[in-house]
């Protein structure tokens, strides 16, 4: 099993995240607190345009929202926790900043050693680095 991984460059922290099969940790440096989301992109949009986002909660994962083209946040009809959680508000945080070009501040981004698109184990330093395998950066087109 490979070890978590931190991602320090915002445009590959947003890719990994929205690459299909993300797991991520988010830590605060300034509580030490963490949080771990799921990003999983809905196989009817064949575009990769939608994405349901989950927070872990114990021993599973609740809905929080989802993704729509890849910019935009809601937390939909069928969200286990409300818009102003805790949780929620965290994820927010980290994807508006991502989503600007910029490392949420006082946060790190964590990957669980796999693959964001297929989740396979990734071994290549420049996999680990970016959180994506090398076949499957190519076919994201990066």
């Amino acid at each position: 099993m490979t070890a978590a991984h931190p991602i320090t460059d915002p445009t590959a922290a947003l890719s990994f995240l929205l690459a299909g099969k993300a797991t991520f940790t988010v830590r605060s440096e300034k509580t030490g607190e963490h949080l771990t989301f799921q990003v999983r992109n809905w196989k009817k949009a064949k575009d990769g345009t939608m994405h349901f986002v989950s927070v872990r909660t114990g021993n599973d994962y609740a809905s929080i929202g989802f993704i729509r083209d890849r910019a935009s946040y809601y937390v939909g009809k069928k969200a286990e926790l409300p818009f102003d959680d805790s949780r929620v508000r965290g994820f927010r945080y980290v994807f508006e900043h991502l989503c600007q070009k910029n490392m949420p501040p006082k946060c790190e981004v964590w990957h669980e050693g796999q693959c964001g698109k297929c989740g396979r184990p990734l071994t290549d330093p420049d996999s680990i680095a970016r959180g994506i395998g090398p076949e499957c950066i190519k076919k994201m087109g990066g």
